[in-house]
């Protein structure tokens, strides 16, 4: 059987100070197999995909690896989660794959962290219905 080349893209959430945008941390490996889900189960154990919010996959038609290629970088939560959404739906031509997803999304970590920050919010009066939204606003 030919061996073919895959990427996953790794997705992990940037801890940032409260004043600061989101972010991402975004880690690509390369891997060779038979398929795209033996390729991932190759690293799906490994700490830093097991653990990662989202992963994705494609097969490779080329790969070339450069001295300004990066393996790891940081982006805007805004602009991971615009490229996530378009690829869920299949609006691009790439063919990536969701391969797996964490426990927690990276909307559901932002209100979290805002409940955190701002306790005042996680009351459950009149203004706890609020609460959702406004992390949702404050955050993004």
């Amino acid at each position: 059987m030919t061996r073919k080349l895959f990427t996953f893209v790794v997705a992990h959430p940037v801890d940032v100070q409260a004043h600061d945008l989101p972010r991402v941390r975004e880690s690509y490996y390369f891997l060779e197999g038979d398929n795209l889900e033996h390729a991932f189960a190759t690293i799906a154990d490994f700490e830093h995909v097991a653990d990662a919010t989202e992963v994705f996959g494609v097969e490779c038609s080329r790969l070339m690896i450069t001295p300004l290629t990066l393996l790891q970088s940081e982006k805007p939560l805004s602009d991971w989660q615009h490229w996530s959404d378009l690829q869920r739906r299949g609006e691009l031509e790439s063919k990536w794959m969701l391969m797996a997803e964490g426990p927690e999304s990276f909307g559901q970590r932002q209100e979290r962290l805002f409940v955190e920050r701002f306790p005042l919010f996680s009351a459950t009066d009149d203004y706890g219905s609020c609460a959702k939204g406004a992390a949702s606003v404050f955050l993004s």
